[in-house]
């Protein structure tokens, strides 16, 4: 299973209490731009990230192109390894 749904399933398998926030967003011709801020207690494995069981705020710059009414492409950059 691939796409954001499963990749929101994974976050909270690994952080159970994530929570999202948009920090700033913009948007220019067909695309949105955001940086997010997930936030939440590291209890399980995410990613390459191994469990550290303790509270993490991980910045996640996202692009979201649309065409013809509809999200076609996600792209994202996490900072991970600059988790707080």
């Amino acid at each position: 299973m691939a796409g954001p749904k499963h990749r929101i399933r994974e976050r909270r398998a690994g952080v159970p209490d994530l929570t999202a926030a948009i920090a700033d967003m913009f948007s220019a011709c067909d695309k949105i731009v955001m940086l997010l801020v997930w936030r939440g207690t590291h209890t399980g494995s995410y990613g390459y990230v191994k469990a550290e069981d303790g509270r993490r705020e991980i910045r996640d710059f996202a692009v979201w192109c649309f065409g013809g009414g509809q999200v076609v492409e996600i792209s994202t950059i996490q900072d991970q390894w600059g988790a707080a």
